[in-house]
């Protein structure tokens, strides 16, 4: 079979969702949110993960993006500031050409009677991305 026709095919997904349509990533301002993200393949699978939006602490340092190698991982913690809706891709061309990106959602913090305030949250989230084959949910810690 014609090799570029096989390379054409392919998909690279986040948590299985490819071009934005993984459904879930959704925080309120404020809100602490822990990224466990994965990396899954094999040496051709390098990726450059970016965050637009938002800066995330990983090991110590303020950052928009990391580098991750296959099979490996890193959890990086965020408290989202800017409300909208935000990219999440990896930077390797064929990758993002392939479908890797994801989109967060960021809503203003919100009181019982349902008005938006701007003080920060006191729940947490947990956001695991696996890319290649990712899978990823945002879940609030008790």
């Amino acid at each position: 079979m014609d090799s570029d026709f096989q390379e054409s095919n392919l998909m690279h997904a986040v948590n299985e969702y490819v071009y934005g349509n993984l459904p879930g990533l959704a925080m309120q301002v404020g809100e602490r949110v822990r990224w466990h993200v994965i990396s899954l393949g094999d040496e051709q699978d390098l990726h450059g993960v970016h965050w637009h939006g938002a800066t995330l602490l990983s090991d110590g340092h303020r950052v928009d993006s990391i580098d991750l190698i296959p099979a490996s991982m890193k959890t990086l913690d965020m408290v989202p500031d800017d409300v909208g809706q935000w990219m999440l891709h990896c930077h390797t061309n064929h990758h993002v050409v392939a479908g890797m990106t994801a989109l967060h959602r960021v809503y203003p913090t919100m009181t019982k009677r349902g008005e938006a305030v701007e003080q920060a949250s006191s729940g947490s989230r947990i956001a695991a991305l696996w890319l290649h084959f990712l899978r990823a949910a945002v879940h609030s810690s008790p």
